[in-house]
């Protein structure tokens, strides 16, 4: 959804949860240019994913919204604040797809609000081995008529800082773009500054 505001967060990044149900990279380890694509999954959210190096993390969080704008109901399927309480009617799994592959499965379901919202929101997770890509094949079922969004919290180059989103195309055609201005003027043998 377009918005006014072009900075983005004022917080500054920091990292993910540390529980990890899942990690993806083609066991390709032994080939002569092996695939440079590293993921995790946490609860409701692929995080930490890497591209051209495992130490180069470019995506801090993907992750979904979830919204029925007729009634103002919410909810991210990632739960950053990882405070789940008794209250909490959002139940996320992560299982591996295959036995011979990481490929997983995230499975996100509301269980019921107690005012009528009841959706399900599935994600197959895989790298594409010849696009240097994590595909994402996303379904989602829902009891009545909500919106669903993609939300990418990017961390260009690992730093995180001054990271800018762009949406660019026509309807029916949309890309999303991330880059840092920052990363051009950058040492290229040093990470972090």
């Amino acid at each position: 959804v377009p918005h006014d505001r072009p900075t983005g967060p004022d917080e500054a990044p920091h990292w993910t949860t540390g529980r990890k149900f899942g990690v993806g990279t083609p066991a390709d380890h032994e080939a002569d240019r092996p695939v440079p694509v590293w993921f995790t999954l946490t609860e409701g959210a692929l995080t930490e994913a890497r591209f051209p190096r495992i130490d180069v993390m470019n995506v801090r969080t993907f992750d979904f919204l979830v919204a029925d704008p007729e009634t103002g109901y919410t909810i991210r399927t990632f739960d950053e604040t990882s405070h789940v309480t008794t209250t909490e009617t959002v139940e996320r799994t992560t299982e591996p797809t295959v036995d011979d592959a990481l490929a997983f499965t995230q499975t996100i379901r509301e269980t019921g609000d107690g005012h009528g919202h009841q959706w399900t929101l599935t994600v197959e997770y895989a790298v594409d081995t010849k696009g240097n890509a994590i595909l994402a094949d996303v379904e989602f079922e829902g009891g009545r008529e909500y919106d669903v969004y993609a939300l990418v919290d990017t961390t260009i180059t690992n730093v995180g800082t001054n990271d800018r989103g762009d949406r660019v195309g026509d309807d029916g055609g949309y890309h999303l773009l991330a880059r840092n201005d920052d990363a051009a003027e950058r040492d290229p043998g040093k990470l972090v500054y």
